[in-house]
């Protein structure tokens, strides 16, 4: 909240009164100023009292492709190039520059479909960004990142990078089928792309869950104490059935809370059977889920979403969303009440409802604290990253 006294004590040049009119004003001042100041607190305090913690979806503006489906103009063509064009307006309003370090007494988490270390959107490819896309996890600074569509070929450089900058434990498995260059790319031919999830704390358990023909990947830490951060990298199926992608997350939750479920060579989930002797476990599972949600936004806008969803062939819920409800997660952008990003004096008053350059939210984290009347684990913010070197923005949250 910003706000501007305009004259409330307006000076007046003395020479041009007389000598007991300027020891009157004087003394009017003396009087009027602190009055003035407390009054002003007052309202500041009213503004602050008044104001809700959380946000609404319609106090935040829409994105710029949801804005020209809301104009209900022609859209210009190709569509794809208006949508990724809009998409760089958008993350331009949010750029400014300010402070992202991490609190010490925080645990950090990072989630960023780098879309193959490649600037552009889908199938086309405007340059390299393996070095911007380091200075931005670099800048972010989370205890642990999980990124989604890393070329199998890069995997092991990647590796050596993540342990340049203090990630000295990482994990990588192949994503369902479905995100796999075609031949026609014009790098990375052919290759598979890769869920990983980099921590700079050990892990204490790891590996890869079966997800449908592919795979997430799974890491737990624990922080001192009997604290657990048990967290999971997540590309979701796209051009698939709702009922798949809600299988392929469903498979991924079993993994998290079913004690009895076997992980690779038969060994027991390593989490939840120790449940027991720990003070707090959180869960986060960060990833591009690929389904916008109705509850994100405001009627007006869904309904043009929809719209749109239908005329491509698409679904408008693939049952996901419920999935997480019904196994007590919790969204992070939703809990912490805004989309601000973190140090960051933006252009508008809080960042468009976008996390790709489809014009929706597709990227999520998703957060569960057992028990859930611990007070170990508070959320404490969730930030969104403004850059353009991906067709996703990343994406982070903190926990105190």
């Amino acid at each position: 909240v910003s706000t501007q006294s305009t004259g409330c004590c307006a000076h007046t040049h003395v020479g041009q009164l007389r000598r007991r009119e300027c020891e009157a004003m004087a003394i009017s001042r003396r009087r009027i100023a602190p009055k003035c100041m407390a009054a002003l607190a007052l309202v500041l305090l009213g503004l602050v009292l008044l104001t809700p913690r959380e946000s609404s979806p319609g106090t935040r503006p829409a994105s710029c492709f949801v804005e020209s489906l809301l104009s209900a103009k022609p859209l210009p063509r190709p569509i794809q190039r208006h949508m990724y064009d809009c998409f760089l307006r958008d993350v331009a309003s949010m750029e400014a520059t300010g402070s992202h370090r991490r609190h010490p007494k925080r645990f950090r988490f990072t989630s960023f479909n780098i879309h193959f270390f490649t600037a552009g959107y889908s199938s086309i490819e405007l340059g390299d960004t393996r070095s911007a896309v380091m200075e931005v996890i670099q800048k972010i600074d989370a205890d642990a990142v999980a990124l989604q569509e890393v070329p199998s070929s890069e995997v092991y450089k990647l590796e050596r990078e993540f342990m340049k900058l203090g990630y000295a434990h990482m994990i990588f498995a192949p994503a369902p089928s479905v995100h796999t260059l075609k031949q026609d790319a014009r790098r990375y031919v052919g290759d598979r792309l890769m869920v990983v999830l980099a921590s700079r704390h050990r892990f204490s358990a790891e590996g890869a869950v079966a997800i449908g023909d592919g795979f997430a990947v799974f890491g737990a830490v624990h922080l001192g104490g009997s604290q657990v951060v048990a967290m999971y990298s997540v590309h979701l199926s796209v051009r698939c059935s709702p009922e798949q992608r809600r299988r392929e997350m469903e498979q991924l939750l079993a993994h998290a809370l079913d004690p009895h479920v076997a992980e690779d060579a038969g060994r027991p989930n390593p989490v939840m059977p120790h449940l027991s002797s720990m003070d707090s476990l959180l869960f986060l599972v960060g990833g591009d889920f690929q389904q916008p949600r109705q509850g994100d936004y405001p009627p007006h806008e869904w309904a043009v979403i929809a719209a749109d969803l239908r005329a491509a062939g698409l679904p408008l819920n693939d049952g996901v969303e419920t999935l997480f409800g019904q196994n007590g997660f919790k969204d992070a952008r939703r809990e912490a009440g805004d989309l601000r990003t973190e140090g960051v004096l933006a252009i508008r008053p809080e960042p468009p409802c976008v996390s790709a350059w489809n014009g929706v939210i597709s990227d999520y984290i998703m957060f569960k604290v057992v028990p859930d009347t611990s007070s170990l684990f508070q959320l404490g913010s969730f930030s969104i990253w403004p850059t353009n070197i991906s067709d996703h923005l990343p994406i982070f949250v903190d926990f105190d």
